[in-house]
């Protein structure tokens, strides 16, 4: 009586196999899904330009851009050249910089308002330094 009356339901959910043959419709065979694939900023002098004034207006007061000594925060000069970050040991990668940036750290306050563009542009800038 239950399958009768609420069978209908199951007309309205679309088959199983055509979800998971839509999840990876634009999948290269042997090719990680999009979202396991780490996004990477391609540094452009324009970008590097942009996260130069980002840095200026909210890192500069705690980082310097010119050391790696320390002022209330580490020194960031070379950062991308180090396997693992200053103060948290992190890997040092586009990914876990976004993270640290939006989340904080010890003494690091979170900055999750630096986004898109303008996040792209200050690690683009770090990754000159």
């Amino acid at each position: 009586m239950t399958l009768v009356r609420y069978g209908w339901l199951l007309l309205l959910l679309p088959p199983a196999w055509l979800l998971a043959s839509a999840a990876g419709a634009h999948q290269e065979p042997g090719q990680a899904p999009a979202q396991a694939r780490p996004y990477v900023v391609q540094t452009t002098p324009e970008l590097v330009r942009e996260g130069r004034g980002v840095f200026r207006r909210l890192c500069a007061t705690c980082h310097s851009a010119q050391t790696t000594r320390s002022k209330v925060g580490p020194g960031l000069k070379g950062l991308f050249q180090r396997k693992l970050t200053p103060v948290m040991g992190h890997p040092v990668n586009d990914a876990s910089i976004r993270d640290h940036i939006h989340q904080g750290g010890k003494k690091m306050p979170a900055f999750p308002e630096i986004k898109g563009r303008q996040m792209d542009a200050l690690i683009a800038y770090l990754k000159s330094l």
